[in-house]
């Protein structure tokens, strides 16, 4: 009695094949890591490009009914207020405090019309911007600022700038205003891999209620940084002690960050020839 047993084809032995093995399955999974990043971040574009969107329409919205209705009181008030006999002193000079008032809303509000419509355009001078504000805020609140950038500075995607720059303003903004520190810093890092911001303070540190809340009483400044960074793709980390201070830090990878992120000629020649094979140029 004699029993076959199928014998490997001789070439799977040999070492060349041993050779090119381990290089398939590493390009495959290559492969399958530049899909999965460019459905990413093709997903994140879209969803920024749609807030972006929504942003503008409720700018022209605030602008062609809100602002312009406000505008249209205040000049019929300041008909009335023209029509008052001269004995009305006193009612006059109150009816001038409140159209000065109303001027200060509405310039407020053409304020918040153009940071909709403009948030877009910050694009590389993101860096610039945030230290200004670190700049204005600290001069306001009487607290030393400190910026650092780290690594090379690199161009960021268009559309995810405006959301980092919203996420590092909110977190200045509650150093400055609730930490009582003596020093609040902001630092940049450009990464290889990742795009990373920190807002370190040395203050007093989120109590516990809000650490175990997520938020303040009565505000939504922590929970919309979480949101905005899911949203971008990229992580939001808070630690924090009482007496020892807060550090709030953004992570990015560096394929959703930056608008140059293949810039190896190893990876623009390995990106050309997998998207050839897959049709998309």
């Amino acid at each position: 009695m004699s029993t076959d047993i199928p014998l490997l084809p001789a070439w799977l032995h040999t070492g060349w094949f041993r050779l090119l093995f381990p290089i398939m399955v590493a390009g495959l999974l290559y492969l399958v890591y530049l899909w999965r990043i460019r459905q990413i971040t093709e997903r994140v574009q879209t969803q920024l490009k749609a807030r972006q969107l929504e942003r503008e329409r409720i700018a022209r919205a605030l602008h062609d009914t809100l602002l312009q209705g406000v505008q249209s009181l205040t000049l019929r008030f300041q008909t009335a207020i023209d029509q008052l006999p001269p004995e009305a002193a006193a009612a006059r000079a109150t009816m001038e405090q409140i159209l000065d008032s109303a001027d200060e809303v509405m310039a407020a509000g053409r304020d918040q019309v153009m940071d909709l419509r403009g948030s877009l355009e910050l694009g590389s001078d993101l860096a610039q911007s945030l230290n200004a504000a670190g700049c204005a805020m600290g001069g306001e609140y009487g607290v030393r600022f400190r910026f650092t950038v780290e690594g090379a500075r690199r161009r960021m995607q268009a559309l995810l700038t405006d959301e980092v720059n919203c996420i590092a303003r909110e977190a200045l903004s509650n150093a400055f205003r609730h930490a009582r520190a003596r020093t609040v810093t902001l630092t940049m890092a450009y990464g290889c891999d990742d795009f990373r911001l920190r807002v370190q303070d040395d203050g007093q540190g989120i109590d516990e209620q809000t650490r175990a809340s997520g938020r303040r009483h009565g505000h939504w400044g922590l929970t919309g940084m979480r949101e905005r960074a899911h949203g971008l793709g990229g992580r939001l980390e808070i630690w924090s002690r009482p007496g020892q201070g807060t550090e709030v830090a953004l992570t990015v990878p560096a394929p959703l960050a930056y608008a140059d992120a293949d810039q190896h000629p190893l990876r623009r020649w390995l990106d050309r020839t997998i998207l050839k094979l897959l049709g998309r140029h």
